[in-house]
């Protein structure tokens, strides 16, 4: 085959096709990304979900292989990194308990008794089973377990429940040292102490910061239409309360000076949250907020700001969380979704759900120098790369990019003839940028679009 170093085709993204059973994945594993890694580049592939990582990992990297016809263990450069729901030994105790199935989770996430979590050569000293048993049984077997310590951890499992990223949870549990007070070790973390050349990991993880530390990310069988849907504020008198609670309560704090650059800019941000919270109109309150972050932060309001705002929040979120007040953390973080929702707001001027392809937090890492890769067989369709160029026109409008945004792509061929056969059902979209965004609830116009691929073996 040739060369699947799209470095060479000049383009942003490179996307590599073809009928499915045709070996895409095999040979980016085994061709491209040994490349890669003699080049000294670090590289991220992501799959949809953990089961596929595992199975993935045992197909691709397997950890054994015969030599000679005997049994050899390799030793991997590659490791595996779960989500915090899969992989946090205190949340997975819990779903033990919840289940009152011991055995139930350990066989779905593929942990074995005697191999660590991320892999046979993993740092974690402690086999992933007898760590959550060891929690288990001092939790709800033991009387040893403070009611201090219970009530911290019921507090950090029902933060990770509620959908609490790691970024406010695993910094607030560190400080409290449940870990520590329960001689356990924590495998979420340590899976990102061992820097492998090659990780295998989830989708999910385009939308933290930890692609960031990679110079290659890799995108197998990515849905252009997986997204992240950011809602209208539910009660945006409520909203602005919490808003408000923020700005009375760090008046005199210099890091959200910082964010706004003047005290005056704090003033005039107070009194219209404050006026807006009194309006009647849902559109000419959000249209006061909108022109006050416009007229401290400028037109560019959202990249200006977002980043600062988004540290800010974490941080007085991690700080309500440590007090073991877990409403107070997740009204702070639902500012951050309504920032997210407002920037939209600014470019649309609907009231609607809005959605963020995954596909745009690819293109963000492919803006910023990484070298990116998608993996799919959809592209064989003539209707999914027009959905794809469609999309790419909607993240040059949002993200006010002038020049076009390259791809190239890549079919291989089957060694042996086509192995299934795909149909395509798709709903194209409408031919205006704003197509994406129907009056219609985004909700039910998904759930055509979701039926975009039918595969019959």
């Amino acid at each position: 085959m040739k060369d699947l170093n799209m470095q060479v085709y000049k383009s942003l993204l490179g996307i590599l096709t073809g009928e499915p059973g045709t070996g895409k994945s095999f040979q980016v594993i085994h061709k491209l990304v040994p490349k890669l890694i003699a080049e000294g580049k670090r590289v991220m592939y992501l799959l949809p979900s953990h089961d596929r990582v595992d199975e993935f990992m045992e197909k691709m990297v397997p950890a054994k292989k015969y030599v000679g016809g005997k049994e050899v263990r390799v030793k991997r450069t590659t490791t595996i990194w779960r989500g915090i729901r899969n992989s946090c030994p205190l949340y997975l105790a819990y779903l033990e308990q919840k289940n009152n199935n011991s055995m139930k989770h350990f066989n779905d996430c593929h942990y074995q008794e005697t191999e660590p979590c991320g892999g046979s050569d993993s740092s974690s000293s402690q086999p992933m089973k007898r760590i959550i048993y060891s929690i288990y049984n001092s939790l709800y077997y033991s009387e040893e377990t403070s009611e201090e310590v219970a009530k911290q951890l019921k507090c950090i499992i029902d933060a990770i429940d509620s959908g609490l990223p790691a970024s406010i949870v695993c910094p607030v549990c560190s400080r409290l040292k449940i870990i520590e007070q329960l001689n356990i070790s924590c495998t979420y973390r340590k899976q990102f102490a061992t820097e492998k050349k090659l990780v295998l990991t989830v989708h999910d993880y385009l939308t933290t910061a930890y692609p960031k530390e990679f110079d290659v990310i890799i995108a197998d069988d990515l849905s252009l239409l997986k997204s992240i849907t950011l809602w209208p504020p539910n009660n945006l008198k409520e909203l602005l309360e919490t808003f408000m609670v923020l700005l009375d309560a760090n008046r005199e704090s210099n890091e959200l000076i910082e964010v706004l650059g003047t005290e005056e800019n704090l003033e005039k941000l107070r009194k219209v949250i404050a006026d807006a919270r009194n309006m009647k109109s849902l559109g000419d309150s959000l249209d006061k907020v909108l022109e006050a972050f416009k007229e401290i932060f400028g037109n560019e309001w959202f990249n200006r700001s977002f980043r600062s705002w988004y540290r800010f929040i974490v941080a007085l979120a991690r700080i309500q969380l440590e007090f073991l007040d877990l409403e107070e953390a997740k009204n702070f973080f639902e500012l951050i979704s309504f920032l997210q929702w407002l920037y939209y707001y600014t470019i649309y001027r609907k009231i609607q759900p809005y959605s963020r392809p995954y596909l745009f937090y690819l293109l963000d890492l492919a803006m910023e120098g990484k070298e990116v890769y998608l993996i799919s067989a959809n592209f064989v369709s003539q209707d999914t790369i027009k959905l794809l160029e469609h999309l790419l026109e909607l993240y040059r409008l949002e993200n006010g990019i002038t020049e076009d945004i390259t791809y190239s792509i890549e079919y291989i061929e089957p060694p042996d003839g086509p192995k299934g056969t795909v149909y395509f059902y798709l709903k194209v979209f409408d031919n205006s940028v704003t197509g994406r965004y129907p009056t219609k609830s985004i909700v039910q116009y998904k759930e055509s679009l979701d039926r975009i691929l039918t595969r019959v073996k």
